[in-house]
């Protein structure tokens, strides 16, 4: 969640009191017809002053600033969109004022001092303090887009309610010159629509890329995004070790081996568990099926969480997990109890790796629905939060914030939920396809107004170092992960590979 400082939180609490002050003041005197007597009762009056988009944007104004005041922080969507409509619908309520509708407009007294507070105070409270105190990293495009609902439906409203008006005893009524049908007609107030919504749209956007600006030049080391509640925020001091990096800026080199539980004993698989720790190696994975993936089909083979659940007590040092689990095959209630289990049993050596799932015959002989690639996708990115959320609830709780791996390359939908939940990101290819992906996934979490460097960059490698570690150093990967099979489990490229991380450790 993003946290608002103790000033910003005395800056939205003082703006929230002025609208109140300001909604209320022009309540009483709309109550008693001033500066204008449309309606011919007090309640019929107050009742029109919702039409009114700039009192709407007020309240907006008043509602999140002062949510932001009382909980310091924002921590969902719909506080999110509705803080960035509040501080959009006040921008356009002074531009367009003070620009068209202030040289038609004179009032005086209260009237005034209502006017001023309105139109032109608030406007400039709400800006000044979205700019000093944010909170930054709030504005991302799926919030840009859903910001532009209320506009819209003011309009939408404001359009039919004339409507309604006209039809009845009363002359049509608009609150605004610029869309009033009955002077301007249909489609002039069509056209002054389309204009005042490109004016919105540029607004939320200019917010956006504004946003980022400020997040990359004043908040480099935060991590901003809000998620809904129960998605944890990990910063580069809070991430898992592989998040730490060099005093050259490069990421810590971490080595990883894949141990696949197929075509061996399981004694022998906990003896290669062994040899691996005492090599030096930093995590030992396994892997979420039922079935081999190589050799005989009908092979050997051990279920995964039951397997981490003894490695946690044959250990003592390295990080373990899945590489990965499959989403679909437990409920993430479930995935989340378990995980929470594992670290406490390993001492908080657990890394909870996950993804979406692929292999057909896991699915269909043990009654899981296969899908699509697109509704397992949708499933992971379901499931995330309520693992957070899970781990928030359970008791005892986890014994620390368990890092999340996310593996896969797709583009649009994994590198999407890698930026929004995850700690570590596992790809596949060559350091070209790496370097492509990684700052496929830069995008996504400068998107969401995360810092890039706090996940972890991680490959698969069944090469040498001396073939490919420079390459994939350059492509940003901080964690090589060496996948081992059995009956054998020959761990010669393993130790390669941790002479070489010992090595340039130095």
């Amino acid at each position: 969640m993003i946290r608002i400082s103790p000033v910003g939180r005395i800056w939205f609490g003082g703006t929230a009191v002025v609208v109140a002050a300001a909604v209320v003041l022009q309540a009483v005197l709309s109550a008693d017809g001033q500066p204008y007597s449309v309606f011919d009762t007090a309640g019929e009056r107050l009742a029109n002053l919702l039409a009114y988009f700039t009192i709407l944007s007020n309240v907006l104004v008043g509602l999140t600033f002062g949510i932001l005041a009382v909980r310091a922080e924002a921590s969902s969507r719909l506080l999110r969109v509705l803080h960035l409509d509040a501080v959009l619908g006040i921008t356009v309520t002074g531009i367009v004022y003070n620009l068209v509708l202030a040289p038609l407009d004179d009032p005086t007294g209260a009237a005034w001092l209502a006017n001023l507070l309105l139109h032109m105070v608030v406007p400039a409270m709400a800006v000044l303090g979205w700019l000093l105190f944010g909170p930054r990293g709030a504005v991302d495009t799926p919030t840009v887009l859903l910001s532009t609902i209320y506009p819209l439906a003011w309009l939408a409203f404001t359009l039919t309610r004339g409507a309604l008006v006209d039809w009845s005893p009363f002359p049509a009524w608009y609150p605004y010159p610029f869309v009033d049908v009955g002077a301007l007609g249909y489609a002039r107030v069509a056209l002054n629509c389309v204009v005042i919504a490109v004016l919105f749209l540029g607004l939320a956007f200019g917010a956006r890329a504004l946003d980022r600006l400020l997040v990359r030049r004043f908040h480099p080391d935060a991590v901003a995004a809000v998620r809904p509640r129960g998605r944890a925020v990990v910063t580069a001091a809070t991430a898992p070790e592989a998040a730490t990096a060099t005093t050259d800026g490069r990421p810590a080199l971490r080595v990883g081996v894949q141990l696949q539980p197929q075509h061996a004993d399981y004694g022998r698989i906990r003896d290669a568990v062994a040899e691996a720790e005492e090599a030096g190696v930093d995590i030992v994975f396994n892997w979420d099926h039922f079935f081999p993936l190589r050799g005989a089909a009908d092979g050997k083979h051990f279920e995964c969480w039951t397997m981490l659940g003894a490695w946690a007590e044959a250990t003592s040092r390295v990080e373990i997990g899945a590489l990965v689990t499959c989403n679909g095959y437990r409920n993430p209630e479930l995935l989340a109890d378990m995980a929470r289990t594992v670290d406490h049993i390993s001492g908080g050596r657990l890394i909870l790796g996950i993804g979406a799932g692929w292999f057909r015959r896991d699915f269909d002989e043990y009654g899981y629905d296969f899908g699509t690639a697109g509704s397992r996708l949708a499933g992971l990115a379901d499931a995330l939060p309520r693992i957070r959320s899970r781990w928030e609830r359970l008791n005892p709780p986890p014994t620390r914030d368990i890092p999340i791996l996310v593996g896969g390359g797709g583009e649009k939908k994994t590198l999407r939920c890698t930026a929004e939940y995850a700690d570590i990101w596992h790809g596949f290819g060559d350091a070209e396809t790496i370097a492509h992906k990684s700052r496929v996934l830069d995008a996504h979490c400068t998107d969401v107004g995360r810092d890039p460097r706090s996940i972890v960059r991680s490959a698969g490698v069944q090469a040498a170092p001396d073939a490919v570690a420079d390459d994939l150093l350059a492509a940003g990967v901080g964690l090589f992960t060496i996948g081992v099979g059995g009956p054998r489990y020959d761990l010669g490229l393993l130790k390669d590979w941790i002479a070489w991380r010992d090595e340039r450790r130095g």
